[in-house]
């Protein structure tokens, strides 16, 4: 069940002894649970939680493009890419990561891309091609009481680091924001090494070159 900033920011005003809101009202600690969100959304990335893995849509690339200029609005870093023929409904092909564009012809297709100046980058090609990108994508950011939390176990986490912020901000309870922050790192530690255990869990194998619809 999806849990919302509002019941996340309900729990932590009833660690700050308000349970009703009166002082700790949604308007209060909407600030406080924006910033608690998006270093909750670092803390994935960093443990490479596979809830920010993404897939892109097929991406067009005009002929003699060098940069990649609709990727994806909330990558935030490409893992792999693969190519075919602009317009086509046959089978991609991997490209090839490099660490620069490659100082060589352009041809009838991509082949190569780089990850530069937070673009993607690509030798160009002759012809129209289409591409499509693996990616970890950012978390949507805290707007609202009704903005959705992603993740089962955030709000646990998330409650005690709205807590700690607004205990050390507002209420001037260095003891309580201490207390608070605590226990926020403890459940995001333990929410980490659940993220760490499943990757360890899946098969690896050794990858060969083939094409993908």
């Amino acid at each position: 069940m999806a849990v919302t900033a509002g019941e996340v920011m309900l729990d932590s005003a009833g660690l700050l002894n308000d349970p009703s809101q009166t002082s700790y009202t949604d308007a209060v600690l909407l600030p406080f649970m924006k910033m608690a969100y998006r270093e909750y959304a670092v803390e994935k990335h960093r443990s490479g939680d596979q809830l920010l893995k993404e897939i892109s849509t097929a991406l067009d690339v005009p002929a003699l493009a060098v940069v990649c200029s609709n990727q994806p609005s909330d990558l935030i870093t490409p893992i792999s890419l693969e190519e075919r023929a602009d317009g086509s409904t046959g089978l991609y092909n991997n490209m090839t990561k490099t660490s620069w564009e490659p100082d060589e012809s352009q041809n009838t297709t991509l082949g190569v891309w780089n990850w530069r100046e937070e673009q993607i980058k690509f030798r160009g090609a002759t012809t129209a091609r289409e591409v499509r990108i693996r990616y970890w994508k950012l978390l949507t950011d805290v707007t609202s009481t009704s903005s959705v939390i992603v993740g089962v176990n955030a709000r646990v986490p998330l409650q005690y680091k709205v807590a700690a912020l607004a205990a050390g901000t507002i209420g001037g309870n260095d003891e309580l924001a201490t207390i608070m922050g605590n226990l926020s790192r403890e459940w995001m530690n333990k929410i980490i090494s659940v993220n760490v255990k499943s990757r360890q869990d899946l098969p690896v194998r050794r990858r060969r070159f083939q094409r993908r619809r």
